[in-house]
This record gives structure tokens, sequence and C-alpha cells, in this order.
């Protein structure tokens, strides 16, 4: 029989490797060997290739950007940064094809375009377009694989890649002159059904979007379950939430079945971020003469962090690294207190204190003129980096003293532009509510339950500072994760501005982020508001502008919010093991937690009592500052 004919039915397996949201998290730090990172992920891709033959390799988006490396690459001059690292890592890997994500367009449409051309992948996205780029809708991949006979095989691979529409608002000065986005659902048809008609053998979706509503909307950020519904697909990589699918602990359901790795039956994997997580499907092939069958599937998620980093990718990066090391040590500013996000979600977060605080700050100084004197000037900010999904070493700690260049990556990975909104008190009530939506309700007949619900992401809970207010977990959420609203619960009470309630008809300045205001986190009003003109600058240098004064703890405000009281009501919260020594030293969060027991997935958990007086054992106190040492 020849090599390529398909007169009888023949079988094959493949197998499709995937990350996304590497986040420019190329090698392991110095300081921690054990961390993931891509060159663990590349030891993993090749002991699969070694051991199978039929193997693709993906990437998902969000590569360029997130690490401090990535930054220097976009400001260096010299010969060595000519060629970016992470593409040349990307090389090295030997991937078939990206997808681009968002934070591609964080250093502009050129940029980006100069390292497109370097790869030997081809780099797509179906719905943004530009009148000069690189990349490209779909492609065919013409792939030479082996049948269970031994027998070469030749497949058509279809793959095509999408990312949020939103992405113009997010990157509103790179994109908003040159770039035009479309409707993801539409797109992924569009592209699915073309190559389709191209005699696609399969149709791949790299999907820079998440696990979010089953139910289509306008603008969708996290789209995959519609998607995978209703466009014809035969595997699926999602992304950009940062969250991990399959997890064999999670229960299945019509639509989401984690036990088989599937969205309506379409294999699927979501492999987390900075390559801590590889993705694996396998797909079990049937072809003839009419068609490719998908006959069977798995979907599973292979962790990097047991993998030896690949020595001849880190020796490939090792000039890179040293060249960045004196930027990153170069001092930018100081500060007197420690900042982290241990407390994230806690009263008396310092990390979105010192952001709410940097952003205010910039204002007063520059801008202030530029809103009626008479309207209230607030300022929200959310955490970045918090545990969760991410694991117990997910969050940021910076120490008191000098800030370093590598300090400020930290403290602001993404680079999003400040907004200033016009909003009034009914609508600061439902950002609030939203953001209250992201706990659990509290319930006294049951044991503590997590305090936090694991749908939503930390990076969709605002603190709004400027105004004071208490949220009670005794009510219902009012909204989901995806901003629909799902009942009238009340969490957000005592709402004030200057000790007076908040009227629905009063008018109030919201400083947020491009991010928030374009709709992530599907904050209500965030997109319909209407905006002041600010100057264009994005939030981490007014941070870097703030610190080179020197902040002392003592400027930064406390938390503008408390839980209501709710006696013989408690619940659990889990913290990184880092924030022990935060409380050794002195600072805790304003509110009272219980000595922590250490869980089987690494986090400290604590126990939060919702009642006015600390409980003997309390290790911090409702009344204590987060930023001023006792």
């Amino acid at each position: 029989m020849a090599p390529n004919s398909i007169e009888t039915t023949r079988r094959l397996s493949l197998k499709i490797l995937a990350t996304s949201d590497v986040h420019g998290a190329l090698t392991p730090t110095e300081n921690d060997e054990t961390r993931s990172s891509l060159s663990h992920a590349a030891t993993l891709i090749d002991d699969i290739r070694a051991s199978h033959r039929n193997c693709l390799v993906f990437d998902n988006g969000d590569f360029l950007q997130g690490k401090p490396l990535c930054d220097y690459c976009s400001e260096a001059q010299n010969e060595l940064f000519q060629h970016h690292p992470v593409i040349r890592a990307m090389n090295h890997v030997g991937y078939d094809a990206v997808g681009l994500g968002n934070h591609e367009f964080d250093y502009g449409i050129d940029f980006l375009n100069t390292g497109i051309k370097q790869a030997n992948f081809p780099v797509l996205s179906a719905n943004i377009q530009c009148d000069r780029q690189n990349w490209r809708p779909s492609v065919i991949l013409e792939r030479d694989f082996e049948d269970e006979d031994g027998e070469t095989i030749c497949l058509k691979i279809g793959v095509f890649s999408l990312l949020p529409e939103q992405v113009i608002a997010w990157n509103n000065r790179h994109l908003a002159q040159d770039a035009q986005t479309f409707d993801i659902f539409e797109a992924a048809t569009r592209e699915a059904q073309t190559l389709k008609a191209a005699d696609a053998d399969l149709v791949i979706c790299l999907l820079h979007s998440g696990i979010g509503a089953q139910q289509l909307s306008e603008k969708m950020e996290n789209a995959a379950l519609p998607i995978a519904e209703c466009v014809p697909i035969d595997a699926l990589i999602c992304g950009h939430s940062h969250r991990q699918f399959p997890l064999k602990s999670q229960k299945p359901t019509l639509s989401i079945n984690h036990h088989n790795g599937t969205l309506f039956g379409v294999p699927t994997v979501q492999p987390g971020c900075d390559a801590a997580w590889l993705g694996e499907i396998t797909l079990e092939l049937e072809k003839d003469a009419m068609r490719t069958q998908v006959l069977a599937s798995t979907s599973r998620l292979l962790s990097t962090r047991e993998a030896k980093s690949n020595k001849a990718l880190r020796s490939l990066l090792e000039p890179y690294h040293k060249e960045c090391a004196s930027y990153l040590a170069e001092p930018v500013g100081r500060i007197n207190v420690p900042i982290h996000s241990y407390f994230s979600r806690l009263p008396g977060d310092p990390a979105v204190a010192l952001t709410a605080f940097a952003q205010r700050e910039f204002i007063r100084i520059h801008a202030n003129d530029l809103f009626p004197e008479n309207i209230p000037v607030l300022s929200a900010a959310s955490p970045t980096k918090a545990g969760g999904w991410g694991g117990p070493n997910n969050y940021i700690q910076v120490n008191a003293g000098t800030i370093a260049q590598e300090d400020l990556t930290k403290l602001h990975p993404f680079q999003n532009t400040l907004v200033a909104l016009h909003i009034n008190g009914q609508s600061l009530r439902e950002w609030l509510e939203m953001s209250a939506s992201s706990y659990n309700r509290l319930n006294a007949e049951k044991p503590p339950q997590p305090l936090r619900d694991p749908a939503f992401p930390c990076y969709g809970f605002d603190t709004i500072f400027g105004v004071t207010y208490e949220i009670n977990l005794t009510q219902p959420a009012r909204y989901d994760v995806s901003g629909k609203k799902v009942g009238n619960g009340e969490r957000i009470q005592d709402l004030r501005w200057n000790s007076k309630p908040v009227h629905p008809d009063q008018s109030f300045v919201l400083l947020t982020n491009s991010y928030r205001a374009g709709g992530g986190g599907n904050f209500p009003g965030a997109t319909t508001s209407n905006h002041f003109d600010l100057p264009l600058i994005d939030c981490r240098s007014i941070l870097s502008m703030v610190l080179a004064r020197g902040v002392r703890g003592e400027e930064l405000p406390t938390s503008p919010w408390k839980f209501s009281d709710a006696p013989n009501m408690s619940a659990c919260v889990q913290i990184g093991s880092g924030a022990l020594d935060i409380l050794k030293e002195g600072y805790g969060p304003e509110i009272g937690l219980n000595y922590p027991i250490v869980n089987s997935d690494g986090f400290l958990e604590f126990l939060v009592e919702f009642d006015a007086s600390p409980k003997a054992g309390s290790i911090a106190f409702p009344k204590r500052s987060a930023y001023i040492r006792n």
C-alpha cells in the first residue's frame, strides 16, 4: 500500500500538547529552582515526543509579556536583544503553531510584528486585524504521522486562534487607531467552516479565552462553552483566565466534564499559567476515504514542577538573563513597609492600598484640575496574584526598603493605563456588589466553608478607596462571575462618603484601569460609563513616580471596608506560607485570624470569625492597622 493511501480504514493516536499564558516564564528563578517555567515544560515535551511520534505542540497566547525580562527586551537596543528571548525559546521548543493573547499587544504592533518575523512557526489570530500584521487567521498544517501498523499517513490539521475582542479597550494606546476586532463566536464559526471546506482532517481551536457562562453574550471575554457547544471543532485549547482544566476533583456536568476532559463533548485543556502545567489531549483517530473521525479522547494536565529544567534552553537564555540583571537591580524608589498580596480580599491588603494611593497621588499632582471641583475622586484597585488556582507560591511579596525594577514589575505585572470614569452612587453600589459577590455566603448551620468563591479570580475583586462600606456575607450574592445578576442580595451596607450615606444620584470620579474599564471582570457599568480625559499613562509608571519620592507606611490608607458582624459564623481562608513571616514582623490584616494549619495543597488555612471582638489565640485584630508596626 502507498504511504498515503486511504482506500482502507486506518487508525492512529495523536497527542496534542499545549501551553498557555506562559507570560515570559522561561527558566526557573535563581532563588527557587522548583518553580515551573517553559524550560521545565520543554523537558516534558521532549520526553513525550521521544515516546510518541504523533505529536503536535501549540501555545495559546500571552507568551510575550509578564516577566521583567520581557519589559527589558521591549526597551533594549543592543544586538543580543534584536532576537527576542521568548521567541528564541519557543523556536527551541519547536511549536507547531501559536495563537496571540491580548498581552502580545502590550508593547505595540510594530514590536509584535518584529517578534513574529523571528518565529519558526505560524502565529495566528482570527478576530483581530491591522493594516500591518505578520500574523494570519488560521493555518493548515500538513503532517506525516504513523498509523497503528507503522505506516506513514498524512493529515491536514486546521488550526485557528481567537482572543477577547476587548483587547482594543485594554490596549487602547497601541490599538485604538490601528486595529479592528470581530465577535469571538462569529469568527470561530467562520474559521472552522473555512478550514473544513479546505478539507482539513481535524480542526483545532486555540482559544485565548476561558470557561465562563454557557449563554452566548456580546463581547464575551470567556467564551469557551458556547464555542465548544456550537462550533465544529475537534479539539479546544483554552486560556486567558489562568485556570486549569480538567481537574479530576471536580464533579462532571452535562457541559463541563472534568473526568473526561471535555466541554460539550469537545476534548479540551486549559493549562493554567507560567508553564506550571502542560495540557495533553490524546485523540484516537480513524481515517478512511471519506472522513477522519475522533473515536475516543482523553485530556489531562501534566504538572511541570517535577520535570527537570531543560539545560539546553537555559544555556540559550543565559546571556539574556545576565544582560537583564543590572536593569532589574536598578533602584526606583523606597517604601518603609512590606508590600504583599497575602491578605487579598481581606480588609487591609497593602498591595491594593499602594496602587490606589499612587493613582490618587498622580491625579492630585498632575490632573486634579481635569475634574469638576464638587465631584469626589475615588480610587479602585484589585489584586494581581493571590494564590487560588496559581497555588501557594502565587503571591506578591516585596520587602521594606529600596524598591528595584524587578520589584516594580512584581507589583504591577501588567501595563494597563489609568482611566477615570464618571459614575453615580447607584453605579458605585453595583460595582461593589460585583466585588462582594466573590465570597461564599455564610451559613451558621454548616461547618466553616471557604470564604472565597473559587469561580471568581482574585483580580475580580475591587477595593474602592474614598468611601467606607461594609460587606455582609449573610446576604446572597447579587452577581455571578460573568456579571449576570443572579439575585437581589444586598451585601454592600452602610456605604458612606465623608461620613454621610451615598445617594443613588450622587456623582463620583472613579479611578480604575483600562482592563476594568474595557469590561475585564464584567463589572456592571464599567463599559458604559463616561470617561474623563486623562494624560495617557500606565499604572506601573504612576507607581514608579510615587515610589521615587519615597512612601511611608502611614501614608497608605487603611481599609475602607470591613465585614459586617455575624456572631457564631466563621469561614476558612487560604493564604500562602510567606504570610507567617509578615505576621511575625508585626503586620496583619484588619480582621482577626486564628493560628493556621497547613492543608494538602500547601496553603496555610486560617479561620476567620465574623464577630466584633477578637478571640483568644487571634494573631491579628480588627482595630490593628495593616501598615504601621505596633
